[in-house]
């Protein structure tokens, strides 16, 4: 339905009824999302219009298992994306994030099947736990230096990823978060990341190649299990003797000679 269609039936019925059948409860009142371009509009309990900019948080579970919504344009005044938010949104294809969002919590977008880009603005610190997990169909995601955290399991199963580049100041790269991405050809891991998760990688069966910088101390347990196609395993900066004494050596590999020291 199109804002159009809405305030049409708003005039003939009764307000109140109309709009509770029509846009989704977030407390205060009804957030609307007009089908044809995905913009967002913001109504009382009555019926009545407000200003969507009022609107700072996409509330948990608001859009949960939406089988009609199929693209949204997030209000410019939002700072926060709750956890599974839209979740399960299997016809969801296109979505715009704001500026002004700073996290995007767990499973917000997990299991949005149909979901194929995501640009995720400057000033988001911290992606969630199982962000995107389960997003098949997601070939592209723009991660900005502004990212701080990405919570485990954050891309899990999104098996059309073909490449990804993590932030500057990412510290750790947590368990799970790339688990059967079996598109993902090359991952760029950047000089600040101290530790690699449990079975951080596992499943990337079109893997090729990693380089692990001189900053990583620690290397979860099955990390690399089931890299069928890795080909080589750089390690900066450290010895093939200091690398054998790492906790959970070899990580899941089955061909250790893949495994190689560059000073």
């Amino acid at each position: 339905m199109t804002i159009n269609e809405l305030k049409i039936l708003l005039d003939i019925d009764n307000p109140g009824d109309v709009i509770k059948s029509h846009a989704k409860d977030y407390g205060n009142g009804w957030l609307f999302v007009d089908s044809s371009n995905g913009h967002c509009y913001l109504f009382d309990k009555n019926g009545k219009e407000q200003d969507i900019h009022s609107l700072i948080r996409i509330c948990g579970h608001l859009f949960y298992k939406d089988s009609i919504l199929t693209k949204i344009v997030v209000p410019s005044s939002v700072t926060s994306i709750g956890p599974y938010a839209f979740s399960s949104c299997n016809r969801l294809t296109s979505i715009v994030i704001p500026d002004y969002v700073t996290s995007i919590e767990s499973n917000a977008f997990s299991n949005c099947g149909r979901l194929m880009s995501v640009m995720i603005p400057d000033n988001v610190m911290n992606i969630g736990y199982s962000v995107f997990e389960g997003c098949h169909d997601l070939m592209s995601v723009t991660i900005p230096n502004s990212v701080r955290s990405i919570g485990s399991y954050a891309f899990s199963g999104c098996s059309r990823l073909t490449s990804i580049v993590i932030p500057d100041y990412v510290t750790s790269i947590r368990d799970a978060v790339f688990y059967s991405c079996c598109g993902l050809t090359s991952v760029a891991i950047p000089n600040c990341v101290r530790s690699i998760g449990m079975s951080a990688f596992c499943g990337c069966t079109s893997l090729t190649s990693v380089t692990i910088p001189d900053s990583v101390i620690s290397v979860g347990f099955h990390a690399f299990v089931d890299c069928h196609k890795l080909a080589s395993l750089i390690f900066k900066g450290k010895t093939f003797d200091e690398i054998k004494l790492m906790e959970n050596y070899p990580w899941g590999i089955k061909d250790e000679s893949i495994i190689k020291c560059e000073a």
